[in-house]
């Protein structure tokens, strides 16, 4: 029977005590079995006294020791839920400790919140606004993280966060050092955080099609590491990510794996990994610098995967804790709503769509279809009035890439994920297959907006080390940077007069709106007080609308071209923010792309999961 709410729904509570046990006497101390541990502490009890009476039965008892030979602790399977009104978003972030006592995780209000394993309830860590890519202490005393361009710690013990390092790169592994290591489409950087020293560890190597070394890991010891190399294939140009293993100190690589994805080390030497998001676990040779033997696969649910770079939500602990994200395909319904909330009639069928755009007359939609089963997908419009699919795309992209209508609605701006880049491309909305390059990059490009005059393309490179917010212009084919601080992956959008961007910043701490002057280099004013994403523009271009972190769809109506009044809630979600795209129409209707239920996906946590390997 499972439990309700934002506990622990356990599988057997009496499993569970066993595990809990196992991990407090025998996990934490290495090379110790539980069972040794605890006969050392019974004999240490043992009054003297008794030792005459014992000896007479200590070979009987000796054998029927021997007959009883302890057990391995079962293996334990239950599930983390969200804190009360909040959700998981869609491929959260969470960590587990290496001590396997603690799961921290950054749910639906953009805080770190902390689960201990033997207790029912997280709890929320103050002044973690913002949090992400969460990692822990090698020693499981405190956790890391990156807000507002700054590398930080919270330590438990203290209860407040700690500014570590001013960085602005994604840090997400540490050795007992003081190194930590930070991969993305870059080399891997490491950054001693006693002083805060940056240098490189690895090189790109351009000759092999490399563009990315990601998800580095430190190894015991804290010398060696994991890491994986995505590299363009040869003949299709697919992204492939290899799985290698680096020493600090040395630029030599060795190669683990070709297909994998982001892996983490399990004692006594195990590698897991999970490509295309089935978890498999491989026995390390440390020695050799090479994987042994079969890959098992692990008996669990296939967990949450992003093809376009490889990533698979999980995470291990070093004695065999293991947290993971199911992989549940999100069916979504698309609905107009008014301005008080109330559902004004379905546009089309459930289905699994993402991206949302809407054609300036709301007459047609932009969608990326997912294929059935997999992570891919293409754009298509959709014609409201005569209920008619049109395919835009052809490229079986994973995740579709990104798109965004010109005014008239003739044609798309839009990139697909192709080895790691998302050129930007010019095509017919209809059925043309003809495509015309429009900005050759070599970082992902995502398209954001095209001006109402039809002379420039907002957009953004969230992974390049320049990433901010960027126009190109039509006719000259020139970019120019108009914003450098910008959201990761947060949508921007021109002001239907085109004197103004609308665009998502953490320069605060937090995502909040934003308003720049357009064209120039003018301040920008901050729209939203407490927290804010997905900002649109009403078709009058009169009010900005955005979606708070408690779930609520806000408007702030202009008072001049950089000036809004005090932001008000129109309406609560029926859907986490992060779990929601909308956009208006010229009527002033509300067109929701929202989960056909609102459910979140547990994370599943499982002990002794090593029990299954066979090695």
């Amino acid at each position: 029977m499972h439990g309700k709410g934002p506990g622990l729904p356990l599988e057997s509570a009496q499993d569970l005590k066993l595990q809990l046990e196992w991990i407090a006497e025998g996990g934490s101390q290495a090379g110790v079995p539980a069972p040794v541990a605890a006969r050392r502490r019974s004999r240490e009890t043992i009054s003297w006294a008794l030792v005459a009476l014992l000896t007479v039965a200590a070979v009987a008892l000796g054998i029927g020791f021997v007959k009883r030979a302890p057990k391995s602790p079962p293996r334990v399977s239950f599930a983390i839920n969200p804190p009360p009104g909040l959700v998981f978003p869609e491929m959260m972030e969470f960590a587990v400790s290496p001590d396997g006592r603690q799961v921290a995780f950054i749910p639906s209000d953009g805080q770190i919140w902390m689960q201990r394993l033997d207790e029912f309830a997280p709890r929320k860590l103050p002044g973690t606004d913002g949090a992400e890519w969460i990692f822990w202490s090698p020693d499981s005393r405190f956790i890391a993280f990156h807000s507002n361009n700054k590398l930080k710690r919270f330590d438990p013990a203290r209860d407040r966060p700690e500014i570590l390092c001013d960085t602005d790169k994604p840090y997400s592994t540490l050795n007992q050092d003081g190194v930590a290591f930070a991969g993305g489409v870059n080399p891997i950087t490491s950054l001693k955080i006693e002083n805060c020293k940056q240098e490189s560890v690895t090189q790109l190597d351009s000759s092999q099609g490399e563009f990315a070394h990601a998800y580095p890991v430190f190894l015991p010891g804290g010398r060696r590491f994991l890491y994986v190399i995505l590299s363009r294939g040869k003949e299709d140009q697919t992204t492939v990510p290899a799985l290698y293993m680096g020493s600090l100190g040395s630029a030599e690589k060795h190669l683990l794996l070709q297909k994998a994805s982001n892996a983490e080390y399990v004692s006594p030497g195990y590698v897991v990994f999970a490509p295309g998001g089935d978890l498999m676990a491989q026995v390390l040779d440390m020695k050799r610098m090479q994987l042994t033997g079969e890959a098992f696969p692990l008996r669990e649910l296939r967990v949450a995967y992003r093809e376009g770079d490889a990533f698979a939500s999980f995470s291990v602990s070093e004695n065999g804790v293991l947290v993971y994200r199911p992989e549940v395909p999100t069916v979504s319904q698309l609905r107009w709503m008014d301005r008080s909330g109330k559902k004004a009639g379905e546009v089309t069928p459930p289905g699994v769509f993402q991206r949302l755009r809407l054609s300036a007359d709301g007459k047609n939609i932009l969608l990326a279809r997912l294929e059935p089963g997999t992570h891919r997908a293409d754009f298509w419009k959709f014609d409201i009035n005569r209920k008619i699919w049109i395919r835009l795309t052809a490229h079986s992209s994973p995740g579709g890439g990104w798109a965004v209508f010109s005014q008239d609605q003739r044609r798309i701006a839009f990139a697909y994920h192709k080895s790691g880049v998302q050129h930007l491309y010019l095509k017919d909305a209809e059925s043309s297959p003809t495509e015309e390059l429009l900005l050759d990059s070599p970082d992902m490009i995502r398209p954001l907006d095209w001006s109402s005059d039809g002379r420039f393309v907002l957009y953004t490179c969230p992974f390049a080390a320049d990433a901010g917010l960027w126009v190109v212009s039509l006719a000259e084919r020139k970019s120019e940077q108009i914003a450098t601080e910008m959201a990761d992956f947060e949508p921007a959008r021109f002001a239907p007069n085109g004197h103004a961007v609308v665009y998502v910043s953490g320069r605060s701490g937090r995502a909040e709106v934003y308003l720049q002057p357009f064209p120039g280099h003018g301040p920008a004013r901050q729209v939203s007080s407490g927290g804010g994403i997905f900002p649109v523009w009403s078709h009058d271009g009169k009010e900005i609308f955005f979606l708070s972190p408690d779930r609520k769809l806000m408007s702030a109506r202009m008072v001049s071209d950089l000036q809004t009044e005090t932001a008000r809630p129109l309406f609560e979600l029926d859907a986490s923010a992060d779990d929601t795209e909308y956009e208006v129409a010229p009527d002033g209707r509300f067109l929701m792309l929202t989960p056909t239920e609102q459910t979140s996906v547990p994370l599943r946590v499982v002990m002794n999961w090593t029990a299954d390997l066979k090695p």
